[in-house]
């Protein structure tokens, strides 16, 4: 039950961050960077997710690696996981969405206590 809050919750997330990156396609570069700079400093933990968005990136149109923000696959749940697009939604934009869960986890949360 937790782990579809979280999931659902991150599915949000990046249906969020598909709406402003069709409205300013160059806020893609922020994921292609994002990747370039996990690579180079070797700081994310385990390359293997950033591996696999860095061939997304390589090989998909633009409309494909816009679709990975909706699936709803294990795949894309995985690799939601490592996302490359932090830093595209705002500080309030993100604030905003884990307000709506916010009542959800508290009730997953007690109900997991009883």
């Amino acid at each position: 039950m937790l782990h579809q809050y979280v999931d659902d919750r991150s599915l949000d997330l990046d249906r969020a961050i598909l709406k402003k990156i069709r409205q300013n396609p160059a806020l893609l570069e922020i994921a292609r960077e994002n990747i370039r700079k996990w690579l180079a400093n070797g700081s994310s933990g385990s390359f293997d997710p950033i591996l696999e968005w860095q061939s997304i990136f390589e090989q998909g149109s633009f409309e494909e690696i816009l679709s990975w923000l909706s699936r709803e696959d294990d795949d894309a749940k995985r690799l939601r996981q490592s996302s490359p697009f932090v830093g595209i939604l705002t500080e309030q934009e993100r604030l905003d969405i884990f307000k709506r869960y916010e009542p959800a986890r508290t009730r997953t949360y007690y109900s997991r206590l009883s």
